[in-house]
């Protein structure tokens, strides 16, 4: 029950993504169970008894069921995906018994997200033994966010090229076509590699005074 309470929590934030996913699969194994029918159709009324305007009745409605369901099939996908990134994506936290104690985990992914978790141990609202924060969303390529095959697989190009098909169908690819940074330069910076960018927004490594 109580892993059932935690998968729910984590369930919550891409909720709508996974029960359209449900939906739209339930609509494609629709089509695709008709397919049958309706060729079992052709085949006895058509076939059978010669009756070519039955035969392309029924073929066209398999031919437009089979592009449904392709349809379905594609966007089922695209939900799922977006449901399967975000489950769990923000915090995520365990509980092991180790030499008679009990040991409380968390893992959490994105900035933002560690900023919230650290207000809330500040505040007592949260209270870790053990915490891993991971600034990639999902965790980065090669790191926490890397997928563990069974079969020890590696999955490192695999990863790559999710990745890369991701950034193709982004609207904006490059930085400086950011019309919010763009705002900002016009605005406040005034042009790049302008004294007061340099200033705010790059920095000196070999400046560093490193703690001992």
């Amino acid at each position: 029950m109580k892993d059932l309470r935690t998968m729910a929590r984590y369930l919550r934030p891409c909720r709508w993504d996974f029960f359209v996913a449900i939906l739209l699969l339930l609509v494609e194994c629709g089509f695709e169970m008709a397919i049958p029918l309706l060729m079992t159709g052709i085949i006895d009324d058509g076939v059978a008894l010669g009756d070519v305007p039955r035969i392309w009745k029924l073929g066209a409605a398999m031919a437009l069921c089979a592009g449904l369901a392709l349809i379905a099939g594609f966007i089922y996908a695209r939900f799922a995906a977006r449901a399967a990134y975000r489950f769990g994506g923000g915090l995520r936290e365990a509980e092991y018994e180790l030499g008679g104690s009990k040991i409380r985990c968390a893992v959490v992914s994105g900035l933002g997200n560690a900023r919230k978790l650290i207000q809330d141990l500040k505040a007592g609202r949260a209270k870790y033994d053990f915490v891993e924060v991971m600034a990639c969303p999902g965790g980065c390529v090669g790191g926490g966010g890397q997928p563990v095959s069974v079969e020890d697989e590696e999955l490192y190009g695999v990863r790559g090229e999710r990745l890369y098909d991701i950034d193709r169908a982004c609207k904006l690819r490059f930085s400086h076509e950011n019309p919010e940074v763009q705002q900002l330069y016009r605005e406040f910076l005034g042009e790049p590699l302008s004294h007061r960018s340099e200033e705010l927004l790059h920095t000196d490594h070999r400046a560093w005074d490193m703690p001992k």
